[in-house]
């Protein structure tokens, strides 16, 4: 629901298996404060938000088993605190944006 990005203390989202459909919400760009976001083994479909790069305390991020398309946002980069991510069965393509490799 849209009033996720209200919930401002918010430090983890996860939704495993929960078979979820739509796109990753704009609102949960508003969670400064989220560290762990888990959405693995849905049906979660589109690409991979740019606003992902401004959760500046995200520390896990796992987007696996979903119908997720297009490439790595370079914008992930910018997440100096993340040390897990998780991108597996989907159907991204492209490179790995080279920047990730200094985190």
């Amino acid at each position: 629901p849209e009033e996720i990005g209200n919930i401002s203390s918010l430090t983890e989202i996860i939704f495993g298996y929960n078979n979820l459909t739509g796109t990753i919400p704009l609102e949960l760009s508003q969670l400064q404060k989220l560290e762990v976001f888990e959405l693995f083994h849905n049906n979660l479909s589109g690409t991979l938000p740019s606003f992902l790069g401004n959760l500046t305390s995200l520390c896990r991020l796992d987007i696996s088993s979903n119908d997720i398309v297009g490439t790595i946002p370079e914008e992930v980069s910018l997440i100096s605190s993340l040390y897990a991510m998780n991108f597996g069965t989907n159907r991204m393509s492209g490179k790995i944006p080279h920047e990730l490799s200094q985190l």
